[in-house]
């Protein structure tokens, strides 16, 4: 059961990107143009934004599955035709050790799954991430990804990591997001990068991509939506620290996006937008 309730009354946001007057106006000279919070003699429209908080509330049983402690946790739905395993249902997990394991039999019926399956690799890991068609990435504690090649229906584990250089001159991964044809990472200077060129060929793709600074945290949708966890500077200094941001802007022609469209709230730790299934068009 799922209930929202009010939190607050509406109130003007103070916060709006932009900027706006002591009154939260922004002002332009045509609705399509854009808004800034000084008013100027070309100026003729106007707008204010308002927010409320509401508080959402879910309750159901929880089915209790054995210990083993986590420190990272990833799960597709893909409803796709020609899904890999049991209902189109992926569950990879980084163990509190930083070894790879796969949740076998997870699916509608039994969302808790079976067992753990150990994945072997030479590496261990900080971070897993599932996409759609159970394409699997991960971060090793060397600060590089790794992707699993080898993920069929006879084999939903796989059958070997392909090792994937961090980008150059960068700070060593620390979080991973994959989509259907992108991934991205953020690495420990708060940098996002996007992996160019990810196909079936290819699953390891050929580059990383400069995206924004500034990041926290990053979530990869099935369809390659890009949210994320962000600090909005301001003359060289943090204006709001830590709000939600969807990326805008993302094309076949530009597939890094063009800017941040950014939310109410601050000070958030994680997003994740993977709970969302595909569906055919």
């Amino acid at each position: 059961m799922v209930t929202v309730s009010q939190v607050t009354d509406w109130a003007v946001d103070y916060h709006t990107p932009g900027g706006v007057d002591r009154d939260g106006w922004q002002y332009a000279a045509d609705f399509p143009f854009s808004y800034h919070g000084t008013k100027g003699i070309t100026d003729y429209v106007r707008r204010r934004r308002w927010f409320r908080l509401c508080r959402l509330t879910t309750t159901g049983p929880w089915v209790e599955v054995e210990p083993m402690p986590l420190r990272d946790l990833s799960l597709s739905l893909d409803s796709l035709p020609g899904n890999i395993g049991e209902g189109g249902v992926a569950l990879w997990a980084v163990s509190s050790t930083g070894e790879a394991v796969y949740r076998r039999g997870v699916t509608p019926d039994c969302p808790e799954g079976k067992a753990w399956m150990h994945v072997a690799a030479e590496q261990l890991f900080e971070a897993i991430s599932v996409g759609p068609r159970h394409r699997v990435w991960a971060i090793g504690q060397d600060g590089s990804a790794y992707v699993r090649n080898g993920i069929s229906t006879d084999r939903p584990t796989g059958t070997v990591w392909f090792h994937v250089e961090p980008p150059t001159g960068s700070s060593p991964l620390v979080k991973i997001s994959a989509g259907d044809a992108t991934v991205c990472a953020v690495d420990a200077a708060g940098k996002l990068w996007r992996r160019a060129d990810v196909m079936d060929e290819f699953p390891e793709g050929t580059a990383w991509n400069l995206v924004s600074d500034n990041v926290h945290s990053v979530s990869v949708g099935p369809d390659d939506q890009v949210w994320a966890v962000i600090d909005v500077i301001r003359n060289k200094r943090v204006h709001l620290s830590r709000v939600l941001a969807r990326r805008k802007g993302i094309t076949e022609e530009n597939p890094l996006g063009t800017d941040w469209d950014t939310g109410y709230g601050m000070s958030w730790r994680h997003v994740s937008i993977r709970g969302c299934t595909r569906h055919e068009s």
